[in-house]
């Protein structure tokens, strides 16, 4: 798991929130977030596997579409990967797994942001806005 500086996490939401030429990226970001609710929800109400298969097969094309769109995603990730990982401290209790696509576009959030971060020139580095990478 990536943690993040929450000061850049913020400005980036706060330049996204106060400025009107990110229109686009606020549709991505809430393209995701109502992908994420519908995976909840498909998952929550069992429905058939049929549908189950195709709400993750939606989520998987989004993710593709977005890391496409935004390289940063990717760059963040193989940054992440690139890092010291810590152990966890404390094993947490009542660990539910969220499905992977669910991961991916959590993922694609944070890329979002960290895209957001360079462009309006808060930091000129990816490593900044990582704080650490935890198992």
């Amino acid at each position: 798991m990536i943690y993040f500086n929450n000061y850049y996490i913020y400005e980036a939401c706060s330049i996204i929130h106060e400025s009107k030429e990110f229109f686009d990226l606020k549709e991505d970001l809430s393209r995701i977030d109502e992908k994420i609710k519908n995976i909840q929800r498909t998952f929550i109400n069992h429905t058939n596997d049929f549908e189950v298969q195709e709400v993750l097969r939606q989520a998987r094309e989004l993710d593709e579409h977005l890391r496409r769109k935004y390289p940063t995603i990717n760059k963040m990730l193989k940054i992440a990967n690139s890092l010291p990982i810590r152990s966890r401290q404390f094993a947490p209790k009542n660990v539910t797994t969220k499905p992977t696509e669910v991961v991916l576009l959590e993922q694609d959030i944070y890329g979002i942001l960290c895209d957001t971060i360079l462009k309006k020139g808060v930091t000129r580095s990816i490593e900044e806005i990582i704080e650490y990478v935890e198992e």
